[in-house]
């Protein structure tokens, strides 16, 4: 009512400056949709994509938002580990685990009542394929030279394969299980890592390493990496990731020494190995509420056997969405 009672001059200004506003946001969005953690731009990408999130109404359009986030996550671990950012590229890498879970917690609900609900499951478990067979690929990479020795373990649990869920369990809990486990090994990485760290510092600054010295930061042991077909590509004959392709632990070179690795502040990894615990945990507590929602009943008037609407997740709101 203010803006109404300005004169027409006043109003004219306040309109352009608005358009002027929105354009430059909508620039800045654009801009940093490759932005890396370290970039001046990453926290408009991170707003964007929690507005995104917040606005998606049904566990469907959530999931959607909350996988695009995953692998943006998953695309930044790469991009840093690639270029020697350790800290940063384990923090990527555990909230990659812990959007995963919690997209997966997102589907628990629709699984199996809404109509499409398996279908979208299968999208969502071709997409982790995918991710997972990308993860192997920059894990083998990263093991092939000294700087990305430490990371690479992170990759490897990333492309891990989860084994057989109980009988019972929907796709949608197995993935959102797995994703926390995923959390969960990434953390105890940068827990390693971080003790790394602190370890060489004390020894460059002439004091005695703690118990947590290691010659190297070997990652946490996965359970072997199971037969999985990768996505085929133009209909050619699909392929499958070869076990014995990726490293079960992180090589050692005796020619390589301590200083051809880069340095990692001590603080800055110990940061990180919280960052990546907290991230542990959210992608746990998303496994609670995958149980949960796929335990619930669905809600009147959702899809059954015999054909009805479609499950309103936006409220009870009518006579005809009421709870049974």
């Amino acid at each position: 009512m203010a803006i109404v009672a300005l004169p027409a001059p006043h109003l004219v200004r306040a309109a352009v400056a608005a358009v002027v506003l929105l354009g430059l946001v909508g620039s800045a969005t654009v801009a940093s949709a490759d932005a890396l953690p370290t970039e001046p731009l990453y926290p408009v990408k991170v707003a964007s994509e929690e507005i995104r999130l917040a606005l998606a109404q049904s566990p469907e359009d959530r999931a959607a938002v909350q996988l695009s986030m995953a692998e943006h996550r998953l695309d930044e671990a790469e991009r840093l580990a690639l270029r020697g950012i350790q800290p940063e590229a384990i923090v990527a890498g555990s909230t990659y685990a812990a959007d995963l879970a919690g997209a997966a917690a997102d589907l628990a609900s629709v699984e199996r009542a809404a109509p499409d609900g398996a279908a979208v499951v299968a999208r969502l478990k071709e997409r982790l394929a995918e991710q997972q067979a990308r993860a192997a690929r920059v894990a083998r990479e990263l093991a092939s030279e000294p700087r990305g020795e430490a990371i690479a373990p992170v990759f490897r649990t990333v492309a891990s394969f989860a084994p057989p869920a109980p009988s019972g369990t929907s796709v949608s809990e197995a993935i959102a299980e797995h994703g926390a486990d995923v959390a969960g090994q990434i953390a105890t990485v940068a827990a390693e890592i971080a003790a790394q760290a602190s370890d060489e510092a004390s020894h460059r600054e002439g004091v005695a390493p703690g118990a947590a010295s290691a010659a190297t930061v070997a990652g946490p042991k996965l359970p072997a990496l199971a037969a999985m077909p990768a996505p085929a590509a133009g209909g050619e004959k699909t392929t499958k990731l070869d076990p014995a392709a990726a490293p079960s632990s992180v090589d050692v070179h005796p020619q390589r020494t301590e200083a051809l690795r880069p340095a990692i502040d001590p603080q800055t990894a110990r940061e990180a190995a919280e960052r990546a615990k907290h991230e542990a945990e959210k992608a746990r507590e998303a496994v609670e509420k995958a149980k949960e929602r796929a335990k619930a009943p669905p809600r009147a008037g959702s899809h059954n056997e015999n054909g009805g609407a479609a499950r309103d997740d936006r409220g009870d709101k009518g006579a005809g969405n009421a709870r049974p």
